[in-house]
């Protein structure tokens, strides 16, 4: 049972309890929301295993497991909220046998004495401070116990386990144990293993005095503690013991006598330590040890001293490893006589200096590893005399130089790696002394040259790699017994002709010649090679392929020739590869796929020939290739959908991303056993039914990035495996009814980057199992128009970037196992009633950047409680009252959460309920425009007129008035003095009534929308008058406050202007002049948001709020004008699509100062349109001053780019400033006006 609440479980299991008489072998409870359990919770059930996982569960009735005693075998509990578990809860359950307990807040082990059957233990409390002994007594059958992940248990008292007659395994990680009890373990017979990993021990003593009673202890781990020395005594008198565990501390010496009488210690671990001295008698009666892998990797011993004393006193030990340590040096006597040694590791040291024969005297040593060290030819060779070595490891050291007297005394080595040095030469003579070498490893080195009688006594040479050197030949004289041949990276031009004593290599199964610059391949050039299986020459400079270049090569399986520049391949050159199963002819030049050319290589599995040039495949290239289960054709110019594919009824895997192909002409039922189908970026325009019929294996069908724009029904049908359908990034705009039907495998859908604006409401029927649907990116308006009846099973859903203004009950009701829900970047500016009452599943929801600025706690009542995840960030939300529940539910969270539209956290806000439930205290919701833009409601499409409460500003964000994208209006120092009687008629004028449409001289004829900017006899100007918004009956009356933002400017709200202050009087709240020379008001700064209002964004010309640029006196100048950049970015109107086009490039002219009175001021051209797809038509924008009637504009949106306006700044204002407003015509060019509004093709006037 998931994903449900305490209600429904319990009658749940009720009902099933109805159903099944039989016991229950497991139920599982997992992502639920169970505060609690109550008493006899799963009775009439018989559980015999039961499992509770991220529930939510807080706390259970001390008899939650009633009636249950008789059957439960296992018991397994993880969660993280739990904060009570009764300590007698498991008491009477005699047939347990497994208990798994995790939660974060039980800070004691329920007890468990007793339980005869019990075998299994596992505890990770983070709240447990202690494990009382008294909790695990009479445990007869317990094998193992581990108490993980517990910061506070500090100790392990006496007594803890004892009488445990089967333990095997104690465990006690990730803890902060200090100290054990010397009496912590006591009577167990059986204990093999015991471990302290990751606790805060700082003296092994403690440990080793306390295990000295175990008989049959084997493994003791004390790795990633705080141990700083071993001292002395620390592990004495464990005579079972074998393995000790000391990594990963702080250990800095090993003092005498830390290891004593230990008979049966095998291995030894003080890896990553800071070791930098060892005692001499480290260990005890060396005679007596029987230590045999040693490691000492990554520590700080700098002395060959500490070498001498650790094989002298260890004289069975077999592993020796001392690499990541600070030697420099190894004297002559250092490494002498140790007689058992087999493995010597001085990896990534600092050595620079071994005498002569430094490594000797050691007749059972068989590897020796020096690799990134500072070895070079300039120590006298030989540093060894090892008659048995059998692998040496000099690879990533200084030699330059590869010679005889370096291999000398080396009889018996089978495999040298001499990779990464500088290594320039190879002496000939340099494996004479070494006849039985399987492996030799030259790669990564500057080689140019290898004689040919280097290899060639080497009978026995198995495999050679001299890649990455500087050959310009292949390596002649190699042993025919050699097998693997590793040449890429050099700088080899041609090949051998046939027959050539260099290439017979009648043994050869690999052979890589990846990276050189082979131009062209000889005929019958490896003829010699007829065991040859392998064969890679991609990235060379083949052209061509000749007709029996590869002759003789009747057992080769793979031949990879991508990244050439082959234009044609023979016919018949690869006729002979009979047992051919992958060719690889990826990124070359070809431009057809011959009939004839794999006509005989029937085996063919794989076929790579994407990134070539074919325009197109006949239906018999690929005839007799049957079993071919891969074909990529990728990055090609397909036209048209290759026949010679469809007859192939194994092949699984058919890749067509990006080609040309305009559609699917017919059926693709041939292709019964395709599974993935790969389409992605040609040019289909079209998805019919019928296409994909009876392909019954196909489960993923990518056909993203194209151009299709309708699907008809049964477009997608009937296909029972399909589980991944992506159609993104196309031009779809509706989706038909059983668009993708009988679909029972279906998981996840891609629809996101299309034009869609509709989808019928049965897109998806016989869709039983969809999980994700993404429909982000598209037009949608409305969650009615998104085609989601019937998925039921859906459980993400991402509607981001689409128009969806309205979310309101019922929401989305048939989604009730929706888990997660994104909407972010849409246009909600209110979420209404219940939308999310049926969403019982919902854990994460993410509404950014939207435009709500409240949230109601009601309509997140019914997920309150099981949400994990809230994302409401980038939305304006005023901090408020209305959003003090949200502010609890963050703080009991560990993220921060939404900021307020005054970038303050809404957890970190001072909000307080108290003040909140004061009458004095009221919170007026604003306004919520969910509807699209008609005639009657708006002249210009805006984010600032949604808010429809005339205090309520928009945020900067919103404005488009922040930092460098605000707007500056020109200023002008002869400014008639009456515009400041025309703008107190504005501010007081009286919303507009309906006059009978025969008056010409009224407004009637204006549409609604431009009724708040009609002055009666006069054009409609910037600062006309608004409509009072309607007063509530039911609110309390408030004190009479200045009438906020009504009017707009191209989209921008303005507030009520008292041109008597508007550029400020320059005087502060006394009247004191802030700037010499200089009159105007002070502004005042912005006080502390109410806790009822919130946060009152700034509007150009306001008086608070946020942000606001401050107009600078000192810029004052007598004459001239400067100029600044203004940046409009706006829409002036959205629809479903748009024809194609561009967006207009704008710019403003200057103004001229002797024309400031006259009527026409000036003209705005639009210079065109750019290639962008999906635009609107060319836009001519003029200014006029005829009394014309307003017409929309339907279609247009327009991008202004950065352009110059000069304005001039005033001398003294001695007297409020006044400016010409013109009037601005947006015309149309195609098409002519009509008397409808928002006709296509009309001018509008504002």
């Amino acid at each position: 049972c998931g994903h449900s609440d305490l209600e429904s479980i319990l009658s749940g299991l009720q009902a099933v309890s109805s159903q099944v008489t039989a016991p229950i072998d497991e139920l599982i409870l997992e992502n639920n929301l169970m505060p609690s359990l109550p008493g006899r919770a799963f009775v009439p059930l018989r559980v015999v295993r039961l499992m509770l996982r991220e529930n939510k569960l807080e706390s259970v009735s001390s008899n939650w497991l009633a009636g249950l005693e008789e059957y439960l075998l296992e018991v397994f509990i993880v969660e993280p909220e739990l904060r009570s578990l009764p300590e007698d809860c498991l008491e009477n359950f005699p047939k347990l046998e497994a208990l798994t307990l995790q939660a974060g807040g039980v800070s004691r082990i329920p007890n468990l004495s007793n339980l005869s059957r019990l075998r299994y233990v596992q505890v990770q409390l983070p709240a447990l401070f202690e494990v009382s002994p008294v909790k695990l007594r009479g445990l007869d059958s317990l094998e193992q116990i581990h108490v993980v992940g517990s910061p506070f248990l500090t100790k392990l008292d006496a007594g803890v386990l004892q009488d445990m007659p089967r333990l095997v395994t104690a465990n006690f990680t990730e803890c902060a144990i200090k100290w054990v009890h010397p009496r912590a373990l006591a009577r167990l017979p059986s204990l093999k293993q015991f471990s302290l990993s990751r606790n805060k021990i700082t003296d092994a003593g403690f440990v080793g005095r306390s295990v000295r009673e175990l008989p049959v202890l084997a493994v003791i781990s004390l790795d990633h503690n705080e141990i700083d020395s071993l001292k002395e005594a620390s592990f004495v008198d464990i005579p079972p013991l074998r393995e000790i565990y000391l990594n990963d501390n702080r250990i800095k010496e090993i003092q005498r006598g830390a290891f004593h009488r230990l008979p049966s210690l095998r291995i030894l671990d003080l890896s990553n330590n800071h070791i930098r001295t060892v005692h001499p008698e480290f260990f005890l009666q060396p005679y007596d040890s029987g230590l045999e892998d040693l490691s000492l990797t990554n520590n700080r011993l700098d002395h060959v001293m500490y070498i001498t004393i650790i094989l002298d006193v260890l004289p069975r030990l077999r592993f020796l490893d001392l690499s990541q340590n600070r030697f420099q040096e190894i004297m002559f006597g250092s490494m002498r006589g140790h007689q058992a040694l087999e493995r010597l590791h001085l990896d990534h040291n600092q050595l620079k200096r071994v005498v002569r024969e430094a490594f000797s005297g050691m007749p059972a040593l068989r590897e020796l590893r020096l690799r990134n060290n500072s070895l070079s030819n300039y120590l006298e060779m030989p540093l060894w005399n090892l008659p048995a070595l059998k692998g040496l490891d000099l690879s990533h050291n200084d030699f330059r130089r590869l010679d005889r007297r370096m291999l000398a005394n080396l009889p018996s080595l089978r495999r040298i790696d001499m990779s990464r040095n500088n290594l320039v030469v190879v002496d000939p003579a340099t494996f004479l002394a070494t006849p039985a070498l399987e492996h030799v490893n030259l790669s990564h080195n500057a080689i140019d040259l290898v004689d040919h009688q280097t290899f060639l006594h080497l009978a026995n040479l198995f495999e050679l790699d001299v890649g990455y050197n500087r050959l310009r030949g292949v390596v002649a004289g190699l042993p025919r017994a050699l097998e693997h041949l590793h040449m890429p990276r050099n700088q080899i031009a041609t090949l051998p002709r046939a027959p050539s004593p260099d290439l017979l290599l009648p043994a050869l199964r690999t052979l890589d010649l990846t990276g050189n610059n082979l131009q062209h391949l000889p005929s019958e050039a490896l003829i010699s090679m007829p065991l040859l299986r392998k064969l890679y020459l991609g990235e060379n400079s083949l052209q061509s392929l000749e007709e029996r270049s590869l002759d003789g090569l009747g057992r080769l399986e793979v031949l990879d020739l991508h990244d050439n520049r082959l234009v044609k391949v023979g016919d018949s050159s690869l006729r002979d590869l009979r047992r051919l199963r992958e060719v690889n002819l990826r990124s070359n030049r070809l431009e057809t796929l011959q009939p004839e050319l794999l006509r005989e290589n029937r085996a063919l599995h794989s076929l790579d020939l994407s990134h070539n040039l074919l325009t197109d495949t006949l239906p018999s290239a690929l005839e007799n290739n049957k079993e071919l289960k891969e074909v990529r054709l990728s990055h090609n110019a397909l036209v048209r959908f290759p026949g010679a594919v469809m007859s192939l009824q194994e092949l699984e895997h058919l890749d067509l991303s990006h080609n040309r192909i305009g559609q699917l002409s017919q059926p693709l039922n041939g292709l019964r056993s395709l599974a993935t189908l790969k389409m992605s970026k040609n040019k289909l325009t079209a998805l019919v039914g019928g296409t994909f019929r009876d392909m019954g294996n196909l489960s993923a069908l990518e056909l993203d990035s194209n151009q299709i724009q309708f699907v008809t029904p049964h477009a997608v049908r009937s296909m029972p495996a399909l589980t991944t359908l992506k159609l993104s990034k196309n031009r779809l705009s509706t989706l038909p009814s059983a668009a993708f039907s009988d679909l029972p495998a279906l998981l996840k859908v891609e629809l996101q980057e299309n034009q869609l604006t509709h989808l019928a409401s049965d897109s998806f029927t016989g869709v039983p199992n969809l999980l994700m649907l993404n429909l982000s990116y598209n037009q949608l308006t409305g969650l009615d128009r998104a085609g989601l009846n019937g998925l039921k099973s859906l459980e993400v859903l991402d509607l981001s970037h689409n128009k969806v203004s309205r979310f309101a009950t019922p929401g989305l009701p048939h989604l009730t196992s929706l888990i997660h829900l994104k909407m972010d970047d849409n246009r909600l500016c209110q979420i209404q009633g219940s939308p999310f009452a049926k969403m019982s599943h919902l854990r994460m929801l993410s509404l950014r950047n939207n435009k709500l600025t409240s949230l109601s706690e009601t309509t997140f009542d019914p997920i309150r409680s099981t949400m994990y995840h809230l994302d409401v960030e980038g939305n304006p939300l005023r901090c408020s009252c209305g959003l003090l529940w949200l502010q609890a539910w963050l703080r009991s969270g560990q993220v921060p959460g939404p900021r307020c539209a005054d970038g303050s956290y809404l957890s970190e806000y001072r909000l307080s309920r108290q003040d909140c439930v004061e009458p004095k205290h009221f919170e007026t919701i604003p306004g919520c425009d969910d509807r699209p833009p008609t005639p009657g409601q708006t002249q210009l499409l805006s984010t600032l007129t949604e808010s429809k409460d005339p205090l309520q500003r928009p945020t900067p964000e919103e404005s488009e008035y922040f930092y460098e994208d605000y707007v500056e209006y020109e200023e002008n120092t002869t400014l008639p003095y009456n515009l400041t009687k025309l703008v107190a008629i504005s501010t007081t004028a009286s919303p507009p009534t309906s006059i009978p449409p025969a008056t010409a001289a009224t407004p009637s004829t204006i549409p609604p929308a431009v009724l708040s900017h009609f002055i009666p006899g006069d054009t409609p100007t910037l600062y006309a008058g608004g409509a009072k918004p309607p007063s509530r009956p039911d609110e309390p009356k408030e004190q009479q406050k200045p009438q906020g933002p009504t009017f707009t400017f191209f989209g921008m709200p303005l507030h009520t202007i008292n041109l008597g202050g508007f550029w400020g009087s320059g005087r502060d709240g006394e009247g004191r002049s802030r700037f010499p020379g200089a009159k105007g008001r002070v502004q005042q700064i912005p006080g502390h948001p109410n806790v009822e209002k919130g946060f009152l964004p700034i509007v150009p010309g306001g008086a608070s709020g946020g942000f606001k640029p401050v107009f600078s006196p000192f810029d004052n100048r007598t004459s001239g004008q400067f100029s600044k950049p203004i940046k409009l970015n706006y829409t002036i109107w959205d629809l479903p699509s748009q024809p194609e086009g561009g967006f207009p490039q704008a710019t403003v002219s200057k103004v001229d100062p002797e024309e400031e009175e006259a009527e026409r001021v000036s003209r705005l051209t639009a210079e065109g349109f750019n290639s962008t797809k999906g635009r609107p038509p060319k836009v001519d924008i003029e200014t006029t001053s005829d009394d014309a009637p307003f017409h929309g504009l339907n279609g247009i949106e327009a991008a202004y780019e950065t352009t110059t306006v000069p304005v001039t700044t005033p001398e003294i204002l001695t007297r409020p400033p006044i400016t010409f407003l013109p009037t601005v015509t947006f015309r149309v060019s195609k098409g002519e006006p009509t008397t409808e509004p928002y006709g296509p093709g009309n001018d509008f006037l504002i």
